[in-house]
């Protein structure tokens, strides 16, 4: 029964991260964009070029899988709450069955 909760709180909690965080991520995407338009005509540079400054700098970013806040990162961020603090099993045993 306890597992139940613990999933519907992993559930939750990632819904609740994609709501929060996934449009900022989206906005901040196309400001990139812009960016790189921006930075391709200011500097004279090739595409190819580009992508190969992009390529440099993304090796040192640390959300190498992609978005952090869409619902399968959230999920992740939520199951390590989980069991960072790892006393989700008390909470949902004191809130539910006491």
């Amino acid at each position: 029964m306890s597992h139940f909760f613990v999933f519907s709180y992993l559930l939750v909690g990632a819904a609740i991260f994609d709501a929060l965080e996934s449009n900022t991520e989206d906005l901040l995407r196309k400001q990139y964009q812009l960016a790189e338009k921006s930075m391709l005509t200011t500097y004279n540079i090739s595409h190819s070029e580009y992508v190969e400054l992009e390529d440099i700098v993304i090796k040192y970013q640390p959300h190498k899988a992609g978005a952090q806040w869409k619902f399968p990162g959230a999920f992740y961020f939520s199951l390590t709450v989980i069991t960072t603090i790892g006393k989700i099993h008390r909470f949902v045993y004191i809130l539910y069955f006491r």
